[in-house]
């Protein structure tokens, strides 16, 4: 596989998109009408435009159904974090290699039977590596990819992120475009054939406090903790900081306990309190068990290293990585939100492509089966075969 990832700053996005093409010309191996078999890009909405005419512009210059694009606020560019930018990552397989994409819309209309589509296109391509791009759908996406799970026998080999874009009053401005057309209120999966990967899930926090018990929860709020309106606990540990609330409660994530071995599991970011209930970005589920968690940038970087390691240990030589990282959590590296790209792009040695997310969608630690995270740090790597 030759994979080359670049990115311009061109707020014209036809000049962005032919800036990143000539630089691909001059580093490819061999350039011709066929330099690339498909393109993924990202591009920030509030520098560039994200009506319908952008089809026509990639398909002009990447060719019909041989692009995916999606909105990002920042991306990835191999070692370097790109904010108000376009990053594309140009493809050529060099071997067996193959990509296919499929688009899902309409998640908030037709829940159920997108279920039952994803679950079926995933069963299809069990063996493959599925690279997952969702809108922020009102937040569904967490309570899709449990529904999903509950329709799987095995762990789809799917990772990936919730797109990033504009927040209006209305609605988070984040689609998702192909040539068949703009997926607003959905996702599209990139399955990769003929490729050797590895997962990693980097958390990086470290768990304060008691153990509490969630005692009355629904959809992804809390009513009750350890029989008491939920709220209160908040009030008591968080007392005279109300005001700092929620970028302090990002710092102090619930992390949600493994069953077994009380190990992280996964996190739940903050979103709001609200008569007395606790909103979080993501499903929660009444009995889960639960302690509070510390982030502090250093060990959230180390999480990431030991996480790209592994990655090198399992494939010795990668070719290609995605990252998705959580924008939470590039808050909460504050001066060091550039190092998670150096460190996975050093330590794999390989082209880096990814942004930053609303929400990850991955393997659990023992990869058996998907979760959705918050805080979190998803890196893939892989290599043709």
């Amino acid at each position: 596989m030759y994979a080359r990832v670049f990115y311009s700053k061109n707020p014209v996005l036809e000049l962005a998109i032919e800036e990143t093409i000539i630089r691909y010309k001059n580093h490819s191996r061999s350039w011709n009408k066929k330099g690339f078999d498909f393109v993924i890009a990202a591009y920030d909405p509030n520098i560039y435009p994200y009506d319908s005419h952008v089809i026509e512009v990639f398909d002009n210059y990447f060719g019909k159904n041989r692009w995916l694009a999606f909105h990002s606020v920042a991306s990835f560019a191999n070692a370097k974090t790109i904010e108000n930018g376009f990053v594309v990552l140009f493809l050529k397989f060099t071997s067996n290699g193959k990509i296919q994409v499929k688009t899902f819309n309409g998640i908030n209309g037709n829940y159920t039977s997108l279920v039952k589509e994803t679950a079926s296109y995933l069963t299809k391509h069990r063996e493959d590596l599925n690279v997952a791009i969702t809108t922020f759908s009102g937040g569904l996406p967490g309570f899709f990819i449990e529904s999903l799970q509950n329709r799987l026998d095995f762990f789809p080999n799917l990772i990936g992120g919730v797109a990033s874009g504009i927040e209006t009053q209305r609605r988070i401005i984040d689609f998702i475009y192909t040539s068949e057309g703009i997926v607003e209120d959905g996702f599209a999966i990139i399955s990769f054939t003929n490729v050797k990967h590895a997962f990693g899930v980097a958390f990086g926090h470290s768990l304060v406090g008691p153990i509490y018990q969630i005692t009355d929860a629904k959809r992804n709020y809390i009513k009750e903790i350890e029989g008491r309106p939920a709220a209160e606990l908040l009030k008591v540990l968080f007392k005279g900081l109300e005001d700092k609330l929620p970028e302090l409660f990002w710092y102090t994530p619930i992390v949600i306990l493994d069953e077994t071995t009380e190990d992280i599991a996964l996190l739940r970011s903050y979103q709001k309190e609200e008569g007395g209930y606790l909103y979080f970005y993501g499903p929660i589920k009444k009995g889960w068990r639960f302690r509070f968690a510390f982030a502090h940038k250093d060990r959230l970087l180390e999480a990431d290293l030991t996480e790209a390691l592994n990655i090198r240990r399992k494939l010795n030589n990668v070719e290609l990585a995605f990252n998705f990282s959580c924008l939470h959590r590039q808050y909460l590296l504050e001066n060091k939100y550039r190092e998670e790209a150096k460190i996975y792009s050093s330590i794999l040695n390989a082209p880096l492509f990814g942004f930053f997310t609303l929400g990850e969608i991955g393997p659990d630690k023992r990869g058996h089966k998907l979760r959705y995270y918050n805080e979190t740090s998803l890196v893939v790597g892989l290599k043709e075969v």
